[in-house]
């Protein structure tokens, strides 16, 4: 597709340009994949997740195929990922006062163990890489190219709230969008941010399976 453009287009890209078409038309992508899948599947806390992370997924494509090679998966170094990981911990014991979102267990207790194994996927493993991909990886990227860095670290945490409009915790969200975009910035790669993501939503579940036990 970009093959035919010409230096000046590429120039323009670099720079930004289109940013808020390639935005605004992925998030408009992400809301109708889930719209029409909401009425047309069973309402089933497993099926909406994974239609969330599968409009992040084509959502994420309709960004690369105006902005391509933005996402970085280079190999981390050891002590990058030894960060993530202290830092997912730091994070929950900062947020441990915090209680869990009311009910949001209850989906994991109403499944059978296959229906519990496929919840846990979702969310310790297909939701951090997802989410990782589409707010670190293309819109803090692509916001960044137009207005800076630390703007396109703000905006891009702002955006990954919003998307969580259903959770509580603003804090949490904030602390993890905010570390996540600081950790892609200093290893230039995603793969830390998506560890850190992985443990921080695996103890969260461990939490409140633990309390839900008390």
């Amino acid at each position: 597709m970009h093959e035919s453009f010409t230096e000046e287009s590429r120039v323009g890209l670099e720079n930004g340009d289109g940013w808020l078409f390639a935005i605004v038309l992925s998030i408009i992508t992400l809301v109708f994949i889930f719209v029409v899948g909401v009425l047309s599947l069973p309402d089933d806390d497993n099926t909406i997740s994974l239609l969330w992370a599968g409009g992040l997924i084509v959502a994420s494509k309709v960004i690369t195929s105006w902005f391509p090679g933005k996402v970085s998966l280079r190999k981390p170094s050891f002590k990058s990922i030894t960060v993530a990981v202290v830092a997912a911990f730091v994070i929950h014991v900062i947020m441990w006062w915090r209680p869990l979102a009311e009910g949001y267990l209850n989906h994991y207790y109403s499944y059978e163990l296959f229906g519990r194994l496929v919840y846990v996927i979702i969310l310790c493993i297909i939701f951090p890489i997802t989410e990782e991909v589409y707010f670190r990886g293309l819109l803090f990227s692509v916001i960044s190219l137009r207005f800076g860095i630390r703007n396109g670290a703000i905006l891009s945490v702002i955006l990954f709230i919003i998307y969580h409009t259903t959770s509580k915790g603003v804090l949490s969200l904030a602390l993890l969008g905010g570390v996540s975009t600081w950790l892609a910035i200093r290893t230039d790669t995603l793969i830390p941010s998506i560890v850190m993501h992985i443990t921080y939503n695996s103890l969260w579940l461990i939490q409140g399976i633990m309390l839900a036990k008390k």
